[in-house]
């Protein structure tokens, strides 16, 4: 190892230990939960400090954008779709409240604007054009019923907010249901909860379970739902929220805290980049990665269900410190064509595939499971590649990481079909170079310039331009970034590591 890579791995691992004592996670703001926190508020005063909340309504006010909306201007309208329907939807129920001057006025401005850019194309809300986004069919329709709710009979937005919700007429009536069962006692899904703020009350058969860091499924805006439909907010849910919204100033992420999730996928990164990492990272951290993992594995957070592609994270993490735990937690999630990253969702993961698949191609023993699960996975990886090469995902909106995550993991496979895809993801990612020398989807940012090279091997001796940033680019509810892992991805990357 260079001396350069030396000084990168006690970097990473002084960074690794950070995040083990952090009390959350970094992700930056999120513009639909910080209306959907906003708008509960208003429902439920006590679940914010009155400062706070004024706070959340100036950031959330001046993070929208000259065209209307919310979210990365340079991204496709679908990804904007959640947030501005979020924050418009608060801030015709701020209105409605008779907010003072002068924040009514501003609000009322904003509030306006926001509804032209979503109804300009109404057509752009259709289910067909949205992302993949976590509970985007509940999401959205719960969002445009409130919306029409909100609009007097005279609205000029309320015509085209009317066209976008009859294309959600399937999601609208399976939201509904989804809101009936609630009502007569039928217990959610654990993985449900992590939206709870679609329903419109407290399921008859729910009961928040305290969390040593007070919320909901890591989740500000199903926390703040929750709590404002209790008799009382508990003092967790409030203490959770005012942090979370403290920390950021004002706004709130989209999900918090996620430190397993963070921590783990950094031990990866740093394994696959060749980082002899500290001795103390790992008397740290794998005993506390391991004890995070219970009979169906782990989630990327304490109050998080769980599921295959953190529990595989994880697993991979533990194996690069020397501390392996039984792969046969995967085994739950396996499915005859794939391995599923939650029971019932809605589409298949390329990078859960993946990261399981690598993570049992790290296993001690190849036991039945073991051998069945790699070709499994394998075989779905190698069956859902793009002909010119590359992979897509639901958890990134970039093909970058879905790629780097599959050419990652079928490099340790065996499967002799795994050469020919590996070096047709490489061709792709030559091809699709900017003249800058960066990648990306939308434009050149250094987290997928790192996953570029990282497919290509062609970090050694190569430097990011200087004016790569980072991007919201991973899939929860809107985009978000996780600067930790983006940021040190980025370093390794720069350090001649692929990562």
């Amino acid at each position: 190892m260079t001396a350069l890579l030396s000084d990168v791995a006690g970097e990473v691992g002084r960074r690794l230990l950070a995040i083990r004592r952090a009390p959350t996670s970094d992700l930056g703001p999120s513009w639909y939960d910080t209306a959907q926190v906003l708008r509960f508020r208003l429902r439920e005063p006590r679940l914010l400090p009155e400062d706070l909340a004024y706070a959340g309504l100036v950031s959330l006010l001046e993070a929208q954008q000259p065209d209307g909306g919310w979210g990365p201007p340079e991204t496709p309208r679908g990804y904007r779709a959640v947030p501005t329907l979020a924050a418009a939807t608060m801030l015709c129920a701020l209105l409605t409240a008779q907010s003072p001057e002068p924040m009514g006025t501003r609000a009322a401005t904003a509030t306006r604007s926001a509804l032209t850019y979503l109804t300009a194309d109404p057509y752009a809300l259709a289910p067909a054009a949205l992302p993949d986004l976590i509970a985007v069919e509940f999401t959205v329709p719960a969002l445009l019923e409130s919306l029409e709710r909100a609009l007097a009979p005279d609205d000029a937005a309320l015509p085209g907010v009317r066209v976008a919700l009859s294309l959600h007429r399937d999601g609208l009536r399976a939201l509904h249901r989804q809101r009936a069962a609630a009502t007569s006692g039928a217990r959610l899904p654990v993985a449900a909860h992590y939206s709870l703020e679609v329903l419109d009350g407290l399921p008859a058969a729910f009961a928040v379970r305290p969390f040593a860091d007070g919320s909901l499924a890591c989740s500000p805006a199903a926390t703040a739902a929750a709590a404002a439909w209790s008799a009382r907010p508990s003092a967790d849910a409030v203490g959770y929220l005012t942090a979370e919204g403290r920390r950021l100033g004002g706004a709130w992420p989209t999900v918090a805290p996620v430190t397993v999730f963070e921590a783990a996928h950094l031990v990866g990164v740093a394994d696959r980049a060749g980082l002899t990492l500290p001795a103390a990272v790992g008397a740290e951290l794998a005993p506390w990665l391991a004890a995070g993992l219970g009979e169906g594995g782990c989630g990327a957070g304490p109050a998080l269900a769980p599921d295959s592609d953190d529990t595989a994270i994880v697993l991979l993490a533990l194996q690069a410190l020397g501390r392996p735990a039984d792969v046969r937690l995967l085994a739950p999630y396996e499915q005859p064509t794939h391995f599923a990253t939650f029971p019932g969702e809605r589409s298949v993961s390329s990078s859960t595939n993946a990261h399981v698949l690598e993570a049992l191609c790290g296993a001690r023993s190849r036991d039945a499971f073991v051998r069945r699960g790699i070709a499994v996975a394998a075989t779905y990886l190698l069956e859902v590649q793009h002909p010119d090469g590359h992979w897509d995902d639901k958890w990134h909106a970039s093909p970058y990481y879905a790629t780097a995550s599959a050419v990652v993991a079928l490099r340790r496979c065996r499967d002799p079909r795994a050469r020919a895809a590996v070096a047709r993801a490489a061709g792709w990612t030559r091809d699709t170079r900017r003249s800058d020398g960066s990648w990306g989807r939308w434009e050149g940012t250094r987290e997928e310039t790192a996953y570029a090279w990282q497919i290509s091997g062609a970090a050694a001796g190569a430097r990011l331009p200087e004016t790569l940033g980072g991007a919201a680019l991973w899939h929860a509810k809107e985009l978000y970034e996780p600067r930790r892992i983006t940021g040190t991805l980025a370093l390794i990357a720069a350090a001649g590591g692929p990562g």
